[in-house]
């Protein structure tokens, strides 16, 4: 740690940190990273999915969220604080009126003989208004860096209400996902099902012409079973996702289950992915500019705690009129006015200042530390989020083809049983590895649509507007 240096032209210490560190983390320096943050772009991308009612879910989600809420109050709150600091460095003025009506004992010092003499009145009244104003001015730049510090707190709540709106977004998204996914899975095992009865059904009729074995009709039906058995699990999964979504949005379940009961297909998602990473990415993402923006809140904070150190000027002044009758109050002579500029140091604090001097700048070192940690993270989520994104299209295009073939081959397998060249276990076979082949395929399809949601989160906002 550098040590403290103290004076009116103090500024902060070097972070040790190795040069170049985030150059060599993001291939971009930190002036070009951080200059102009975009946090707040519209991160409108699932509207390419062309889902209404997703849309609808994540704009209800946005506008009822309680977590969601709450952030926007430390928003406000954060905000509200900065004018609180800015009034410090403005002329407190505050208006006073009085009256005041005193008995003075006959014996009162120095106006004793004027009393007993009839001249002065031991009844006294007086009025008494104006206006006092106090102004500590800012010599040595304490209350300019509060303000400072207040502003970048606000900036990172703002930052952190886009990223608690961006987490949100991506919840839905996954949510909704997982049920689509459940649907379909269910669907596709009912579809299938009816093709088993069918197998089924022949395995019947074969062994009742003399052509078939009982052996086969048992085996049919053990298959029929077990997909049968599978269909209770995808309606948990498919419950699970209702519920989540139901607290996300605070919708009554009921009702949600009613909007999402009618079976829909997975969203078909883009084929293309965003160039320019990860330099791009670290202007938008919101828990970058938050870590930031609390860098540079740690960073005023050691200006506010040097400014103690010197001295305090302030400037008091009272200004209004006096007088003994009230209808007296407002005539000439009777103005009063006082100025008393003041000046207060603390001389001996007993090591307190520059103690506390010292943990503003382990509070700051810390913050850029956090900073350097969010930056490095934020690369890597983005890195795998792209390798996951485009390796999920592999996988379900090769899926996609090894369906066709899979259900080709059920279809020659059903002829020649039929004809009696084949044996039926190859066609109880083949239909059991298109039941898989199909179940896996919904789940690819699923892990694309999902890739993306996490894609989306790690590059921050609306990227397809942006990049």
């Amino acid at each position: 740690m550098t040590a403290c240096t103290v004076g009116p032209d103090y500024s902060p210490p070097e972070m040790d940190a190795p040069e170049g560190w985030y150059a060599e983390a993001t291939g971009h320096s930190i002036e070009q990273t951080t200059k102009s943050p975009t946090h707040g772009a519209p991160e409108s991308w699932w509207r390419q999915l062309e889902d209404p009612l997703l849309d609808q879910l994540v704009e209800q989600a946005i506008e009822a969220n309680p977590k969601l809420m709450a952030a926007r109050a430390r928003v406000r709150k954060a905000r509200a604080l900065v004018g609180i600091a800015e009034s410090g460095l403005l002329p407190q003025v505050a208006a006073r009126g009085s009256y005041t009506e005193v008995e003075l004992s006959e014996r009162t010092p120095i106006l004793e003989q004027f009393i007993r003499q009839g001249q002065v009145d031991t009844r006294q009244n007086l009025y008494d208004v104006g206006f006092d104003a106090q102004w500590e001015i800012d010599v040595f730049g304490g209350t300019r860096r509060a303000v400072e510090a207040g502003v970048a707190r606000a900036a990172a709540a703002e930052a952190g209400l886009a990223d608690a709106r961006l987490s949100l977004k991506a919840e839905v998204i996954r949510h909704y996902i997982h049920l689509r996914l459940a649907q379909r899975q269910s669907a596709i095992l009912t579809q299938q099902l009816k093709l088993q009865e069918q197998i089924v059904a022949l395995a019947q009729e074969q062994l009742s012409a003399g052509v078939g074995t009982e052996f086969d009709l048992h085996r049919a039906q053990a298959l029929n079973h077990s997909i049968r058995a599978q269909l209770p699990g995808f309606r948990i999964q498919e419950l699970a996702a209702l519920y989540r979504i139901s607290v996300l949005t605070d919708e009554d379940t009921t009702v949600l289950s009613n909007r999402l009961s009618e079976i829909e297909a997975l969203p078909q998602p883009p084929d293309l992915v965003p160039l320019g990473i990860p330099g791009s990415v670290l202007r938008r993402r919101p828990d970058i500019h938050k870590a930031e923006m609390q860098l540079k809140a740690a960073t005023a904070e050691i200006g506010v705690n040097v400014a103690q150190l010197f001295p305090r000027f302030s400037l008091t002044g009272m200004a209004g009129a006096q007088a003994s009758r009230f209808s007296n109050l407002f005539e000439s002579g009777s103005g009063t006015w006082t100025i008393l500029p003041g000046v207060s140091w603390a001389l001996f604090q007993g090591g307190r200042i520059r103690t506390q001097i010292e943990a503003a700048e382990l509070q700051q070192e810390e913050a850029f530390q956090s900073y350097r940690q969010v930056v490095n993270e934020a690369v890597a989520e983005v890195e795998t989020a792209l390798t996951r994104y485009g390796l999920s299209f592999q996988t379900r295009e090769s899926l996609q083809s090894m369906v066709t073939v899979q259900r080709k081959a059920v279809e020659l397998s059903r002829e020649a049983y039929q004809s009696g060249v084949a044996d039926f276990l190859d066609l109880l076979e083949a239909q059991r590895q298109l039941t898989n082949g199909s179940l896996k395929l919904a789940e690819a399809r699923a892990e694309t649509l999902l890739a993306l949601a996490t894609l989306e989160k790690a590059l921050g906002g609306d990227w397809d507007t942006q990049l």
